[in-house]
């Protein structure tokens, strides 16, 4: 059976290699390549495809805000500019065991009482352990739907059946597609993973919610590279906890 083909990347920059080396020849780093397959299963489909997007003249559209659904938690809504919009991607970002999952189910219990549907995905906990944690809450969580479930195309279907206004992910590291090759948390799964979740955020409706584990360095959890994949596709990335040196609003 052939090898699948693979390339060697740098854990501290992100370059690709051909061959394994001791020192990455972008940054000088040592010890710092990692083998990763490359390649989508199906070949990539050549020219322009149309999409359901249309251009629209800014003076055609409300000139009204859209409304937000806000949670009920102060501090959590005046971090996403008073609420969270429809359509739109959040990266949650923390250090493990600091709160980030206990906050989001508090937000999905305090929306489901409002009406809005949501489906909180984990792929670091069975539904009987988010149960548990849900017990412990002071909020009425029992309306909201969950999912123990790792394979984006999986999370994506169920969201769409459910018409759920509001995904919660946790994690994206923990999530992987099935159209690409390499073990979840790697750079191409998380590129891949939050590429298609703002996709189907923007063209859907829903807003997502992502969380992301952050390091005692600051960054998002894995490949250094994984930071700038990120942060293009957020919205809004509230500080949990506060990050030093960025001009973000902070939840107390």
């Amino acid at each position: 059976m052939s090898k699948g083909k693979s390339v060697f990347r740098c854990t501290e920059c992100g370059a690709d290699q051909p061959k394994w080396g001791g020192r990455c020849d972008s940054c000088g780093a040592w010890n710092s390549l990692v083998e990763e397959p490359v390649g989508k299963k199906a070949g990539r489909l050549e020219g322009w495809k149309e999409t359901a997007a249309v251009p629209v003249q800014l003076s055609n559209l409300p000139t009204a805000g859209r409304d937000r659904w806000r949670t009920g938690l102060a501090e959590f809504d005046f971090v996403l500019g008073g609420g969270i919009v429809p359509g739109s991607v959040t990266l949650v970002g923390g250090e493990p065991g600091i709160g980030k999952s206990t906050l989001l189910m508090q937000c999905a219990a305090r929306l489901e009482s409002q009406g809005i549907s949501t489906l909180y995905v984990s792929g670091e906990e069975s539904p009987d352990q988010l149960r548990l944690r849900a017990d412990r809450l002071e909020e009425d969580a029992g309306s909201i739907r969950v999912l123990g479930e790792t394979r984006l195309e999986s999370i994506l279907h169920h969201a769409t059946q459910l018409k759920s206004s509001v995904v919660l992910l946790d994690s994206v590291q923990t999530t992987y597609t099935e159209e690409l090759e390499g073990a979840p948390g790697n750079v191409g799964q998380v590129r891949e993973c939050a590429a298609r979740l703002m996709r189907f955020a923007k063209e859907s409706g829903p807003a997502v919610l992502l969380v992301g584990h952050v390091t005692k360095g600051g960054g998002i959890a894995g490949h250094r590279r994984h930071r700038p994949v990120l942060r293009r596709r957020d919205d809004a990335r509230p500080p949990h906890p506060a990050r030093r040196q960025e001009p973000l609003r902070l939840g107390r």
